[in-house]
C-alpha cells in the first residue's frame, strides 16, 4: 500500500504566507470617511510570492444577481451581487477554493468591474490573512529594572554602582567588583496592574458611539428614517454597532444623498417592509 501523497498546494500557500508583507489601509474613501486597502495595494504586495512559489488564481461565477433602478436625477444605474468560486492552483494540480461575494453599482458600464476587483481582494486577504501592519521583532526590546546603589572598593573609595535585577537570580553588579549582599538595598517587585474587564456599555468606543448617533440623526433629518430601520438593517442595535456597521451607514446615507431609492440602498427582506 503507498503512502498517501500531500498536495503541493498547501506547502506552496503557507510560503506565501511567511513571505508575503503588510498591505496597510493607506487609501480613504473621502464620501464615508474611512480608510481601506485598494486592490492595486493587494495585487503588487501577493504577486511577487506567488509568481515565485508558481501559485496562481482562476476564478468562477457561481450566481449572479444583477438590477437596474432609476435615480432620482433620472439617471439609469446598476446593482451587481455576485458569488464568485476562486481557485488558488499551483503546478501538480493540486488546489484550494474560496468564495467570496462581489458587489458593485455604477452609472455606466463598472458594475460588474466593481464586484469581480472587490471580490477578488478579499479572496486573496481572506485565504493568506494579509496583515494590515507590521510585526516588531521581539528581540528589539530589552527591559531591566535598575537601581542605584554605592559600595566601597578595596582602596577605600565610595563610588556608585547600577545593580541590576531579575526575578529569582541575586543581585550583579555592572563591574567586577564584589558586593555585599548585606548592604544591597532590595528593590521591591512591582505588583501587577489590576485591569478591569469591561463592561458591554464601556467597550463601545467613544468616538465610534458619537458617530453612530450622529449618523442616525441625519437620517431621521435628511430622508425621514427612522433608528428601528437602520437597526433592523444592521442587525444590531445602533448603540452596538462596529466599524464594518457605521461604513454601511455611511455608505447607505451617500447612496440616498444620490438619489436611490430607500428600497434599493437597503436590500433587505426585513428593511423593506419598513417602507
Amino acid at each position: 500500500m503507498t503512502d498517501q501523497v500531500r498536495p503541493l498546494i498547501f506547502e506552496r500557500i503557507s510560503k506565501v504566507m511567511q513571505e508575503i508583507r503588510a498591505v496597510k489601509k493607506d487609501q480613504r474613501n473621502e464620501q464615508q470617511r474611512f480608510l481601506f486597502r485598494g486592490i492595486d495595494g493587494v495585487l503588487n504586495g501577493v504577486q511577487p510570492s506567488m509568481a515565485k512559489n508558481e501559485v496562481f488564481v482562476t476564478q468562477e461565477i457561481m450566481s449572479r444577481d444583477r438590477k437596474e433602478f432609476a435615480s432620482a436625477k433620472g439617471t439609469v444605474g446598476v446593482h451587481c451581487l455576485y458569488q464568485y468560486r476562486f481557485r488558488f492552483w499551483t503546478v501538480d494540480g493540486s488546489y484550494v477554493d474560496t468564495f467570496v461575494d462581489g458587489e458593485g453599482m455604477d452609472y455606466g458600464d463598472k458594475a460588474a468591474n466593481k464586484c469581480g476587483s472587490i471580490a477578488l481582494k478579499y479572496a486573496l486577504i481572506n485565504t493568506l490573512l494579509i496583515p494590515t501592519e507590521e510585526s516588531d521583532d521581539p528581540d528589539r526590546e530589552c527591559h531591566e529594572v535598575v537601581a542605584p546603589t554605592k559600595t566601597t572598593s578595596s582602596s577605600g573609595v565610595v563610588r556608585e554602582v547600577t545593580m541590576q535585577y531579575r526575578p529569582g537570580t541575586p543581585p550583579i553588579a555592572s563591574n567586577n567588583d564584589t558586593v555585599q549582599s548585606s548592604k544591597v538595598a532590595q528593590v521591591e517587585t512591582p505588583k501587577p496592574v489590576q485591569t478591569v474587564q469591561p463592561t458591554q456599555a464601556s467597550a463601545q468606543p467613544l468616538d465610534r458611539a458619537f458617530v453612530g448617533e450622529k449618523m442616525v440623526a441625519a437620517f431621521k433629518a435628511d430622508f425621514g428614517i427612522e433608528r428601528k430601520t437602520l437597526e433592523s438593517f444592521l442587525m444590531c442595535k445602533v448603540s452596538q454597532c462596529g466599524d464594518n456597521e457605521i461604513a454601511r451607514m455611511r455608505d447607505c446615507y451617500g447612496r440616498l444623498k444620490s438619489g436611490d431609492a430607500p428600497s434599493i440602498v437597503f436590500a433587505s427582506s426585513v428593511t423593506k417592509d419598513l417602507f
